[in-house]
Order: C-alpha cells, then structure tokens, then sequence
C-alpha cells in the first residue's frame, strides 16, 4: 500500500500517456484512413466497405451491430504470428465492440491470453481496456495490479497535463477496494496539485468526497450552478450534509425526475436521491414509490455506490410501510385472511402503494403456502402493471439477495413469469435456471395453464422437445376444449410455428381439432395448420386445407374468413402447380368483393398468375 502511495503520482503519469498512445493509435482519423486504403486496393471505381473488412466491424460498432461485428472477428481475424498487424486491427475492433455491450468480463479475460509476442507498445491499449473493465466491474484490485505492470514496464512518462487521469484512476480503484483513506489521502493530494475548475471533473471528485463520508467538501466542489446532470449529486450532498431539509430534496428530485424530458438513467439517479430523502424522513410511502422508479428505470443495481439500492432495499420498505399501517388497524402478523382484506381494501380505496406493501408482507409472513402464494401472486400482478414493471419483478426477486439468495427460493409461480421474461430478452442461460425443477403447478395455480406457460418458456427457451412433450401430454389427457382453453392453447402452437417446429405443430392441431366445441375455432385450426404445411412446402396439402378453413362453416364463406383462406388457397395452388385452379378460385372470390382495394389486389394476383411459366404437376 505504502508503495503504491509513493508511486501514485509516477503511475498517474505513465497511465495518462498509455490512454493518450490509445486514443492516438486508433483515431477516428487513422481508422479513416485504413478504410480508404482498403476500399482503393479493392475496387479502384467504387467506395463500397469490402464485407470482410476491419473497416466493416467497424461500422458495424459504430452502428450499434456489436454482436455482427464480434461474428465478423470471429470469421476473419488471423492468428498473431501469421499477420501481426491485422490481428492488431481486428482485436481493437473486438475490444471496442465487447466495451459498447459492457462485457467487462469477457475483455479482461481476453486481455489475460494475449498472443506471445506483443511488445509492450502493442499490449498498451489492450491493458488500458482491461483497467477500465476492472474498474467498471468494481476490481480495485485487479486494477491496481494492471497499473503496476504499465507502469514498471513503461519506458517513458507522459507530460505533466496528462496526470489527472490516471491520479483519477487510483483514486476510484482505492474505493473500488474500500479502502476509503487511502482514496481521501490520494484526493487530498490531488486538489493539492490542481485546481479543479472543470465542471466534470468536479463531479467525478465530489462522488469521492461523498463516498469517503465527507459531504460538506463535495458541496464546496460542486457549488450551487453544477448543471443538470450533476443537479442529483447537488441535491445528495446537500441532503447529507443537513444543508437542505429531506422534504425539499425529495419535492426537487421527483419533479425532475418526473419531467417527460429527462432521461431515464438521469431519472433513476434523481429517483434514488428522491428514495434516499423520504428513507430519512421515515416516509415509507414516498420511499416505496421511488425506490419502485429506481428500480424500473436504472440500467444496473445498484446504479452507482452512492445509490446502493437493490431488490431488498424495496422489499424492506414494503414491509416497514405494511407493519406502521397494521399497527393502526390492530392488524396481527401471521393472520393471513386479515392481511388479504387488508391489500383488497387498500386496493379499493385506490391506496395502491400500501396494497402492495400489503401483499408483499403476506408473501413473507403468512402462515400458509396459500396465503403466502396469494401474496406474491397479487405483489407480481400489481408490479407487472406499473410502467417497467418486468424490469422491476425482475430486480424484485432476481436481485434482493437477501430475500432469495438462489433462484430456488423464488416462488415457482414467479420463476415461470421471470423466465418468460429472460426467454423474451435472449437471456436462455437464465431463463434455464429458473426453469429447473419447474415441473409440478405451484398452490393455487391453474394445472392447464401453467402447463401452457412452462411449454411456452421451454419452446422460445431452446428446449422445444420439452415443450412439445408436455404440450402432447396436455392434449391426450383433455376430452375436450372450451373456447377459452382453446385460444390459450393456440397462442403456444403459434410459438412452436415461429420456432419452425411446424411438423410438431400440425400433429397437435390434428388432435386438437375433434375436441374442440366450436366451429369457428375448427375453422381457424384448419387455416393454421394449412400454415404449417405451407412453411414445409406442401402447398397442395395446404391449399387443401385453407379451402376447408373457408367452407367448414357452410355459410358466410365469403366473409373475412373466408376470404382471406379463399386467397390463400389461391396462392398455394399457383404455387402447386395449379394454376388453372388458382385462377378460377380468384375469379370466384372477385365477384363476391366489392372493395376497390381489394379487387384491384385480386385483378394484380390473377396478372400475375397468367405470366407465371409452365410448372410440372402439383404435388
């Protein structure tokens, strides 16, 4: 520790000008240039990006396409010993796309295999990315420990104007590491040295003095004019520092964060300044309803250290707002049907904020498994229905560690929902995780229903065999379909379609079809089977079946319905081979519109019909 205070200064400077080589070595201008040298090699008379270029990958970062960019590395990057210099270009490419998707880890894993062979010039960058993704991460340590190796392998110093940044560095390292006086000592040290006159940086040196428990001297920095970006910070200090009273702090920071125009992490920052205020003057319902903003709309949690909010934190609150109002109302813990009356009255008056304190107290105290189910199934319904509430079930039960430190203590109920969640985000490690075990429906949920929701999350989550099964399972055992039983199950067999397992999909709506009650949904499983054998291009077959989708019913066979399956036959069979019948069902289906749109589509179709070339015969 010792000799990293008596090196600070020297490491300050040696990062400066490593960040300084960084930037210069991969300049927007240098990139530039490569482009053009690569497209004028290629192609002396066009300006097109060859599509296996660095200068590609590059576009495709600076477009948004990190993922496109990764693939392209992937593909085409060469190894370090074969083309030192194009590895070079590629691996910056991959650096720069891995820091747009915070994928900290991966880039201080990858920096950790770097080939044989680099100079220490070459390994500069690729470091620098590394001390950045450690410090993101929160390693102190690990930082640290890059730092020294930059510096002891270093040849020269940057200038003087270059050291703030890495005395910055060490300053945000030590706090990463809690080591709190060895980050005051190296700030004191460093307003010493310069004077802070930039308003940025003020912040940045504020955000310490706070960390470090000294409010007052953040205060100092920041002054009274520090902008609308930093006003959060402002308004925490002087929160801290008893300048301002908490019922101000929480009026300004809720209407800021309010505003239509501010932007949602700047609202999660103001929304977690505007909890901290109410948690001070023990106002749990403010607490509730701004810790619930945070939540929702900050990118991670905790947002930043002086923010350190998570899932516990609300349920802490919710259950602190519940216990003040059941002592008013002689409420007794453990009454399970008192606590359910509670929230239900709550929610009538429009008391929606202690309906779910309500709920969330049942969920954890009542006495039974139904009561506790009732609980959480009524706290997931009211989130689910604020603005970003799945964002915020998420953070509620997926990061409260405390209160489910593994994902096997969530309610089942829940997991299923969260899953669904992660399957919709492209997240299948956890949405696996939450799945396993899922197999029985929890206390008090619909045995046919959760059916349906696990196949669903098996279907879209990767495990489609899984979810057919049990979907096969579901249908053998049913003797019949009502209509609302139905239209659930068709929403499943629509995903098992998207997930191309169409052959799946027609065996299902082929044993479906007897047990349903209505004609009119027989009608609709003829149309979507007839789909599924069109994506597996048996357009007979399916031409076949959208003609019985449009005749089942015997009448009205010229209505929406059966116009649209009329119109869709037409266009199997051209694609059959039938043309002829193509033709004539279209003419049939023109004389019974009326629509000039409509017709206008029909005439183009049957145009277009009559150009076709010869075909063999249908299959």
């Amino acid at each position: 520790m010792n000799c990293l205070r008596h090196n600070s200064r020297r490491l300050a400077v040696h990062a400066a000008v490593l960040l300084a080589m960084s930037i210069g070595m991969f300049s927007p201008a240098s990139a530039s240039g490569e482009t053009a040298t690569s497209v004028t090699s290629a192609n002396k008379t066009t300006a097109r990006i060859a599509p296996d270029s660095v200068a590609m990958a590059r576009a495709f970062v600076a477009s948004g396409a990190c993922t496109l960019a990764l693939r392209l590395v992937d593909t085409y990057q060469p190894s370090y010993s074969r083309a030192p210099q194009d590895w070079l270009s590629w691996e910056r490419v991959r650096m720069n796309a891995l820091a747009q998707q915070h994928a900290w880890a991966a880039i201080v894993a990858r920096q950790a295999v770097e080939p044989q062979g680099l100079s220490f010039v070459q390994r500069e960058p690729f470091m620098i990315d590394a001390v950045h993704a450690e410090l993101a991460l929160g390693h102190g340590d690990g930082a640290r420990k890059l730092l020294r190796t930059l510096l002891w392998s270093g040849k020269q110093l940057p200038d003087a104007s270059q050291l703030r940044t890495w005395r910055r560095w060490l300053i945000e390292s030590y706090l990463d590491s809690n080591q709190l006086d060895d980050a005051r000592l190296a700030l004191l040290n460093y307003q010493l040295d310069y004077p802070t006159e930039n308003v940025a940086e003020r912040a940045v040196l504020a955000r310490v003095w706070l960390r470090v428990g000294e409010p007052r001297r953040a205060l100092e920095l920041l002054g009274s004019k520090v902008g609308s970006a930093n006003d959060w910070l402002y308004w925490l200090a002087a929160l801290r520092a008893g300048t301002m009273p908490p019922a101000t702090v929480y009026t300004l920071a809720a209407k800021a964060a309010a505003d239509a125009k501010t932007a949602p992490q700047r609202s999660a920052q103001l929304w977690g300044v505007a909890a901290a205020a109410a948690k001070r003057a023990h106002s749990w319902r403010k607490v509730i309803i701004a810790l619930e903003h945070y939540l929702a709309l900050a990118p991670r949690v905790p947002l930043t250290p002086l923010l350190a909010f998570d899932g516990d934190t609300l349920w802490r609150a919710y259950r602190t707002l519940a216990i003040e109002a059941g002592n008013r109302a002689r409420l007794l813990i453990g009454d399970d049907h008192a606590w359910e009356a509670a929230a239900r009255k709550a929610r009538k008056a429009h008391h929606s904020v202690l309906a779910r304190a309500d709920d969330a107290l049942l969920s954890e105290t009542g006495q039974s498994l139904a009561g506790q189910a009732t609980g959480y199934r009524d706290l997931a319904t009211a989130v689910l229905g604020l603005p970003g509430g799945h964002r915020l079930l998420d953070r509620l039960f997926l990061q409260a560690p405390k209160r489910f430190p593994a994902h096997t203590d969530v309610p089942a109920g829940i997991r299923l929902v969260l899953a669904h969640d992660a399957v919709n985000r492209g997240d299948l490690p956890l949405a696996a995780q939450l799945m396993a075990g899922l197999d029985a429906p929890p206390p008090g949920e619909n045995p046919y229903r959760w059916v349906l929701r696990l196949s669903r999350v098996l279907i879209l989550g990767g495990k489609s065999q899984a979810g057919i099964e049990r979907l096969q399972t579901l249908v053998a055992n049913q003797t019949s379909f009502d209509q609302s039983q139905a239209s659930e199950l068709m929403q499943v067999l629509f995903d098992l379609q998207s997930q191309h397992k169409n052959q799946a999909a027609i065996a299902l709506f082929k044993a479906v079809y007897p047990k349903l009650k209505s004609v009119r949904q027989q009608r609709e499983v003829l149309f979507w089977e007839a789909q599924s054998y069109a994506a597996q291009g048996h357009e007979a077959h399916a031409a076949s079946l959208y003609m019985q989708s449009a005749l089942l019913t015997g009448r009205n066979t010229y209505g929406p319905w059966g116009a649209s399956a009329r119109w869709n036959a037409a266009v199997a069979l051209s694609k059959a081979g039938m043309r002829a019948d193509a033709r004539r069902v279209l003419e049939n289906l023109l004389t019974h519109t009326t629509a000039p749109q409509r017709r206008h589509v029909i005439e183009r179709k049957l145009a277009q019909i009559a150009r076709m070339p010869p075909k063999a015969a249908a299959r």
